[in-house]
């Protein structure tokens, strides 16, 4: 596993790429939207949660399978299907030139999450380079 370059990055106004309308994905499409990210959902189907931000206009939800055109004109990317086309989606990711993150695939990963306190205007992130994210959280 390597080691981490600890950054913060600015999304705001930034064309951000979530694959997956789950459980997982919809923590990672709030932390996103946030901070102040244009965020695109790709999934046939959504959480309730996300689909009502689809339905208020909060994210741009694209209601079938992903395709590698999806990627472009993305900063980031998050794959967050839980199957193999999350392979797929950073492979694509990557061709664009996005940052990706997909979810329980280190090797997959140009970036991971760290746990994050934010109290006002202080933000901590730890983080144990994916080994052991429980640690992280408590």
């Amino acid at each position: 596993m390597p080691d981490y370059f600890p950054a913060f990055l600015d999304v705001r106004g930034r064309r951000c790429l979530v694959v997956g309308g789950g459980a997982i994905a919809a923590r990672k499409v709030h932390g996103l939207l946030e901070c102040g990210a244009r965020v695109t959902v790709v999934s046939p189907a959504l959480v309730p949660e996300l689909a009502r931000l689809a339905t208020m206009g909060g994210i741009d939800h694209r209601a079938r399978e992903f395709r590698r055109a999806d990627a472009r004109g993305a900063m980031l990317v998050i794959a967050a299907t839980g199957r193999a086309v999350d392979d797929t989606v950073a492979e694509a990711a990557r061709r664009h030139g996005a940052l990706v993150n997909a979810v329980d695939r280190p090797a997959s990963c140009d970036f991971i999450y760290g746990s994050v306190l934010r109290r006002g205007e202080l933000q901590i992130a730890v983080s144990t380079g994916g080994r052991a994210p429980a640690l992280a959280r408590e």
